[in-house]
């Protein structure tokens, strides 16, 4: 039995094409008319991973499913989750870096919210006590 839910990719990259610093001498491309979709099989347990050697665009590939300003949006095409196209960061998707880092899109206090609102040992926070406990981290460190 299908569903239509069911039928659209998690992701999708349609014809996506991304090159950095386009028009001058030192433009290059990272990924050229990349197409493919990975459909949600999620009582398969699958895993999707992504391999090349380095400098063949894995980390832009996951940028753009990111959104995240550095390299979005794509020079050419569309980049989709669950059908929507990605317009930017979303609370739908992020990245568990290699080496611990934060998010450069975001001011201090806003990666320390983040992970307090991921982590959510104290779910009946309201956002401004939240943001309090977040500031009292953020001075305890002298960020």
């Amino acid at each position: 039995m299908s569903d239509a839910a069911s039928d659209t990719p998690v992701v999708e990259f349609r014809n996506v094409t991304k090159t950095f610093n386009p028009g001058t001498a030192r433009a290059y491309t990272a990924l050229k008319d990349v197409s493919f979709a990975i459909v949600d099989l999620p009582h398969y347990g699958e895993f999707i991973a992504i391999l090349g050697p380095s400098g063949c665009g894995k980390s832009t590939l996951l940028n753009l499913i990111a959104g995240f300003p550095e390299v979005y949006p794509p020079t050419s095409g569309e980049v989709l989750v669950r059908g929507s196209k990605v317009t930017g960061p979303g609370r739908d998707r992020g990245m568990i870096f290699q080496r611990y880092s934060s998010f450069p899109h975001k001011t201090v206090l806003e990666n320390v919210l983040f992970g307090l609102e991921l982590n959510a040992h104290e779910p009946s926070l309201k956002p401004a006590e939240r943001a309090a406990l977040a500031r009292q981290w953020i001075e305890k460190v002298g960020l």
